[in-house]
């Protein structure tokens, strides 16, 4: 499965994707292949492919720990892929 959203970053500064795609790679290790690129209104998107089904919990709690992190909150996709920006 994948796991994908999006960090909400409000009015704080927002980080690059290295950095958050480096944050993810470090936390989410083997569980899955992490990936990050931008919107067209340069919000970082985040998927995680090859996700197993008993580490799903986990993967989508270590995403919420990097935007801790980084001062962001992680939305999920509603449905695995639909992405939904507000703004």
């Amino acid at each position: 499965m994948d796991i994908s959203g999006h960090y909400d970053f409000g009015s704080n500064t927002v980080v690059s994707n290295t950095d958050i795609e480096e944050k993810l790679k470090a936390l989410v290790g083997s569980k899955g292949e992490v990936s990050v690129g931008s919107s067209n209104r340069g919000v970082p998107i985040v998927t995680i492919h090859g996700v197993d089904q008993i580490d799903e919990l986990a993967v989508d709690q270590e995403c919420q720990n990097v935007g801790k992190d980084i001062q962001a909150t992680f939305i999920r996709a509603i449905d695995g892929g639909t992405i939904i920006i507000k703004g």
